[in-house]
This record gives structure tokens, C-alpha cells and sequence, in this order.
């Protein structure tokens, strides 16, 4: 069999019910180029029956697309996306979340990407958000958080004539391509962050991987032909989750902020940073209450843990959700599910 040119590599936990309907999705892919391509399956060392699933799949496939599937036992997304891009035979590597659906054209507009920028390190797409219940007011504006977002003109974020290219902006991971022989040469073997379910249980692991590729002198893009619908759960936009993660993501900040930088530019821009965060969190704290709570509590966590991030992270395991100050700040706010 011929090289493919990419990989599509569905990380997945636990994904038994959710793999199928990316599988599904996948097969529906249309182009009247002739694309090589595959499909790579990595099973997160899942305690369901994910691997008899696409075990299933596999016997009863024919969509003149090879199906894959790997077992990654160290548990955490980072450790399953360093083992798609290093079991990968093709020189682009693009990843889905198994709640991750791509538009029928998802591979066409991959390849053409690929043709006219051949040198681009990563480059992903626009995500569209698919709620089962309805989010909270203001929700747009944390929503990024939740790998959701973009609009409609192609941006290449490391050029000179960017205009924020020194606030080191990154695609999501999810639905993003990159550059197989780029990442085996910039991104250790084992990233600091693993994503929420490992090591620190911090997220950001794919701004880490990416600053990396990005320091190593490649382009990162923005392509909003590449459409992804993300499906999310109510479980995901109850109250206790939404603080959670913005929480989390605040405490990720030390490191995605040190690999995003020189050790020099870091050492450099750490007290700017500091005072930044302070000024943000003091402005949300002395700004009068209004309805939308929810959304103002969640960015307060996240400033405020992007504030303590550089003492808190050193601790092997971060501070959790329980203090008194987001108990008492919380304490009166309506239940969201």
C-alpha cells in the first residue's frame, strides 16, 4: 500500500458510545482528489469496550480508508497525541476528540492547506459548538475554553504582519493538523502538561506541543475551511465543571507561558505578567454584579489562577476547587445544568 499523506487520529477515553459517530462521519468524507489517507484509532487505555468496538469496525470496514487501532496505556490526551504522530506513517498528523465531527470536506480542505503552505508547522479550523442543553448568558465569551470558535479569514499567526503575533496565539487542538517531521524534531517524548485526567490534571497540552513547533521556526495557521462540529454534553456546561476547568487552565498558565517563551523573554515579561493578571482579577472583583454570574465567576478563576499559577503549580497536585474564597464567592449563584 502506498504512504498515505495524512493521518486522522481519533484520541479517545472511554469513547465506546461517541468513536462510532466520528467513524460514521469520517466515512462520509467526499473529494474527487485522489487523497491517501488513514485512520488511526488511539484507545487512552479505556476500562469500557472501546477496543472491541472498533475491533467490530475493523472486520466489517470497507470504505477504501485503512482503520487503525492502537492502545496508549499511559493515560492523559498528551501522552495519546505523542502516540498517534510517532505510530503515524504519514508526514501530516491531523487529531479528532471522539466528540469531535468533521464537515464532509474535512480532508479536501486538509490536502489543499497542505499544497499551498508545505512548510506550516500546525494549522487547524474552525470549530462549531453543538450544545445538548443551552449554555449560560455570556457563554461566547469563555467558549475558546471549551475549543470552540473562529471566524472566517485565514490567519497565519507566527507572520511579522500579525498584529497580536507576540501574544503567541494557537489553534485547538482539536481538529488540528500538524507537521509530523516538526513535532518528532521540537516536542519532547513527554510533554509537562497531559491534559486534565493525568500528571497535574492540567490542560493546555496542546499549546505546549505547539509552542514548540512554533519555536522551532515553522508557521502555526488558522484555515477556516476545516470545519468541526464539538459536541458537548450537559455534563460539561454544569457550574461546578465550567469553574473547574477555568481553574485549571489558569494554573496551566506557568508552563504554556515558559515554552511559549525564551528562558530570557520569560524571566522577562514573568512580573508583566503578574501585574496584568492583578489588574484583571482586581477589575472583575470591584465590577458591580450584574446576571451574569456564572461567566464572571468562571473568568475571575481563571485570572486568579493564572495569578498563582507560578507558586501553586510546583505542588504535585494543584489546589483544588474547595477554598473558601470560591465557596463564599459562588455561595449565592443559581445551579446551571
Amino acid at each position: 500500500m502506498n504512504r498515505p499523506n495524512l493521518t486522522v487520529a481519533i484520541c479517545t477515553f472511554n469513547g465506546a458510545q461517541r468513536v462510532p459517530k466520528v467513524l460514521e462521519r469520517l466515512k462520509l468524507q467526499s473529494t474527487s482528489l485522489q487523497i491517501p489517507w488513514e485512520i488511526l484509532v488511539v484507545d487512552n487505555n479505556s476500562d469500557d469496550d472501546t477496543e472491541e468496538v472498533i475491533k467490530k469496525y475493523q472486520s466489517t470496514w470497507d470504505c477504501g480508508v485503512p482503520l487503525h487501532y492502537k492502545r496508549e496505556y499511559k493515560r492523559g490526551l498528551g501522552f495519546a497525541r505523542q502516540c498517534a504522530v510517532q505510530v503515524s506513517r504519514a508526514p501530516w498528523v491531523g487529531f479528532l476528540d471522539d466528540d469531535n465531527l468533521p464537515a464532509e470536506n474535512w480532508i479536501e480542505c486538509i490536502y489543499n492547506f497542505q499544497q499551498e503552505h508545505p512548510h506550516a508547522g500546525v494549522f487547524g479550523g474552525r470549530i462549531k459548538g453543538v450544545y445538548e442543553v443551552s449554555p449560560p448568558k455570556y457563554f461566547e465569551r469563555i467558549e475558546r475554553f471549551w475549543a470552540i470558535g473562529g471566524g472566517g479569514k485565514k490567519i497565519c499567526y507566527t507572520s511579522s504582519s500579525y498584529p497580536h503575533r507576540r501574544k503567541r496565539i494557537y489553534p485547538p487542538g482539536a481538529g488540528a493538523v500538524v507537521n509530523r517531521e516538526a513535532w518528532l524534531a521540537f516536542v519532547p517524548p513527554s510533554l509537562t502538561l497531559q491534559g486534565r485526567s493525568a500528571g497535574k490534571k492540567l490542560p493546555g497540552e496542546d499549546i505546549e506541543a505547539f509552542s514548540y513547533i512554533r519555536n522551532g521556526g515553522l508557521e502555526i495557521w488558522y484555515n477556516p475551511s476545516m470545519v468541526v462540529e464539538h459536541l458537548i454534553p450537559k455534563e460539561r456546561l454544569r457550574k461546578d465543571y465550567i469553574y473547574d476547568l477555568m481553574w485549571r487552565t489558569g494554573l496551566s498558565r506557568y508552563y504554556t507561558r515558559r515554552t511559549a517563551y525564551s528562558k530570557r523573554e520569560y524571566m522577562a515579561m514573568a512580573i508583566l505578567f503578574w501585574f496584568n493578571d492583578l489588574r484583571k482579577l482586581l477589575i472583575h472583583l470591584f465590577r458591580k454584579k450584574d446576571q451574569e454570574e456564572i461567566v464572571s465567576t468562571a473568568e475571575k478563576l481563571l485570572i486568579l489562577g493564572s495569578l498563582v499559577s507560578p507558586i501553586l503549580t510546583r505542588k504535585s497536585e494543584p489546589l483544588s476547587l474547595s477554598s473558601k474564597w470560591i465557596q463564599k464567592d459562588a455561595k449565592n449563584e443559581q445551579s446551571y445544568s
